[in-house]
């Protein structure tokens, strides 16, 4: 079995590379496209953001982990989660919520959304 490694095409003259490497593939095959994910900049970025919400802001009153209100922005911008029973079954959390699958445009909008929120809140981004 043939693989080729996933890899960014950002050329017209690397597609037309891959297709022809694709063509000499045994069949079936099962080819996958898909946007960018997220760059290493943005990345970089997000991780500061929201510290600055986990030592400024309250959600309902309560100060929340940096990666918690990473989950609560996600789920703000409709990313899909599913809620789990603990194992106990007494309490449920979320499950799913990651911003690694995210293209450059959903985590150009979640930046985005952290900085309005932060405005709105009066969170200070400016080391960031």
């Amino acid at each position: 079995m043939a693989v080729l490694h996933s890899s960014w095409i950002t050329s017209r003259g690397q597609l037309e590379t891959a297709f022809r490497a694709i063509a000499k593939l045994p069949y079936p095959y099962t080819l996958k496209v898909s946007e960018r994910t997220r760059t290493d900049e943005q990345n970089r970025l997000l991780w500061p953001l929201l510290k600055c919400f986990e030592q400024q802001a309250t959600l309902s009153g309560k100060t929340l982990r940096d990666d918690q209100w990473k989950s609560v922005f996600l789920q703000a911008l409709g990313h899909p989660q599913d809620m789990l029973p603990t194992l106990d079954a007494k309490t449920w959390f979320a499950a799913g919520l990651r911003s690694s699958t995210l293209g450059v445009k959903e985590f150009s909008d979640l930046i985005a959304l952290i900085e309005a929120e932060a405005a709105a809140r009066g969170v200070e981004l400016e080391n960031v």
